[in-house]
Protein backbone atom coordinates (compact mmCIF):
# COMPACT_ATOMS: atom_id res chain seq x y z
CA UNK A 1 0.00 0.00 0.00
CA UNK A 2 2.90 2.22 0.80
CA UNK A 3 4.09 2.15 -2.60
CA UNK A 4 0.91 2.91 -4.39
CA UNK A 5 1.08 6.95 -2.53
CA UNK A 6 4.71 7.82 -3.67
CA UNK A 7 4.51 9.82 -6.47
CA UNK A 8 6.42 9.09 -9.64
CA UNK A 9 8.23 12.35 -9.96
CA UNK A 10 9.75 12.03 -6.31
CA UNK A 11 13.46 11.85 -7.23
CA UNK A 12 13.07 14.73 -9.63
CA UNK A 13 11.59 16.70 -6.56
CA UNK A 14 14.37 15.89 -3.99
CA UNK A 15 17.57 17.85 -4.78
CA UNK A 16 19.29 16.99 -1.72
CA UNK A 17 19.81 14.71 1.18
CA UNK A 18 21.36 15.89 4.93
CA UNK A 19 22.03 14.09 7.93
CA UNK A 20 20.30 15.31 11.35
CA UNK A 21 24.22 16.81 12.01
CA UNK A 22 24.81 18.93 8.90
CA UNK A 23 20.54 20.44 9.52
CA UNK A 24 21.78 23.42 11.85
CA UNK A 25 24.21 24.61 9.03
CA UNK A 26 21.51 23.90 6.01
CA UNK A 27 18.57 25.51 8.33
CA UNK A 28 19.46 29.08 7.72
CA UNK A 29 19.43 28.34 3.62
CA UNK A 30 15.56 26.47 4.32
CA UNK A 31 14.72 29.54 6.45
CA UNK A 32 15.99 32.37 3.90
CA UNK A 33 13.83 30.81 1.44
CA UNK A 34 17.09 29.96 -0.83
CA UNK A 35 16.55 26.36 -0.93
CA UNK A 36 14.62 24.80 -4.50
CA UNK A 37 12.72 21.76 -4.20
CA UNK A 38 12.75 19.03 -1.20
CA UNK A 39 15.63 18.60 1.18
CA UNK A 40 15.41 14.68 2.98
CA UNK A 41 16.83 15.04 6.41
CA UNK A 42 18.56 11.44 7.78
CA UNK A 43 17.75 10.71 11.16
Amino acid sequence: MATDLIPSTLSETVNKEITLEELPETLPTILNGQARGRIIVKI
